[in-house]
């Protein structure tokens, strides 16, 4: 745990900027949690289908998802790091007493057999922990939170970039390798003659459901990877520009960035509704 100086310390007038935009960042890396998909979940439900289509009953249902979970583990230590910068930023920004934990798994980042991880990638997880940890004691409060955003820049760009492709590519993939499986086995079933037009009613019923349902979640996972494009734009711009931008400008872009982020919670209600 780490406990943060009083807030009589701080350029407070300066930093309340700062602090906006982390706490918009922070509220928009919340839908991750709510993004209800992964790899292990797809493995589950991939495993659970292939039974259907053998018509297979197991007392139990066994899936070989170790690999999937891995995959799963390595994307949320992406992702906790970046709430871990964004919650520091925010809090060395804060005027207020914070406590928080700011430890972060490092180990077995480039064990995952479904994701790669350059070193330079794993290098980069490792350094945005260690500002973390140094804005956190005071290291970087005050005048010197730009050299704080600047220095993390190019760490908090490659992990969300990272991150957004594992999101659209990897996953997104595994999605789609499942819907054309939806497909191949709904549509065998439309044309079977053997079943009756209630039973083929069924099918087709459930088959677009599945179709929606999985839309959704593509909708969901590409909102997310445009959040991380989004704030990592911002947050190079802001950390490049910050000494020469007068206070209103700063003030200007984030209320710019707290418009867009509003548009993508938007998305999120109105997916959950």
């Amino acid at each position: 745990m780490i406990f943060l100086v009083p807030g009589f310390l701080l350029a407070c007038t300066n930093l309340k900027p700062v602090q906006q935009l982390s706490t918009e960042a922070n509220r928009g890396l919340q839908y991750f949690h709510e993004l209800d998909y992964s790899f292990a979940s797809h493995c589950r439900d991939h495993c659970y289908f292939q039974k259907i289509q053998a018509n297979t009953i197991d007392r139990d249902l066994e899936c070989k998802c170790a690999v999937y979970q891995e995959a799963d583990t390595v994307v949320k230590d992406l992702f906790l790091e970046l709430e871990n910068y964004w919650n520091g930023l925010e809090s060395l920004a804060s005027p207020e007493l914070a406590r928080y934990d700011l430890s972060s798994p490092v180990k077995g980042l480039q064990s995952s057999k479904l994701i790669d991880m350059s070193e330079a990638e794993a290098s980069a997880f490792q350094k945005l922990s260690e500002l973390a940890v140094n804005a956190s004691t005071g290291q970087y409060r005050k005048k010197r939170i730009v050299y704080y955003m600047k220095e993390a820049d190019p760490h908090l760009n490659l992990i969300s970039e990272k991150l957004a492709f594992i999101l659209k590519e990897n996953l997104l993939g595994l999605l789609e390798i499942q819907k054309e499986s939806w497909y191949a086995h709904y549509k065998t079933l439309s044309l079977n003659e053997n079943l009756s037009p209630v039973e083929k009613e069924f099918a087709v019923e459930k088959y677009y459901r599945l179709l929606e349902d999985s839309e959704k979640i593509r909708i969901r996972i590409q909102s997310i990877a445009g959040l991380l494009k989004l704030l990592a734009v911002n947050h190079s711009e802001l950390s490049a520009n910050y000494q020469n931008t007068s206070q209103d400008g700063f003030k200007s872009a984030v209320m710019r960035l707290s418009k867009e982020m509003r548009s993508l919670h938007y998305e999120f209600d109105q997916l959950n509704e």
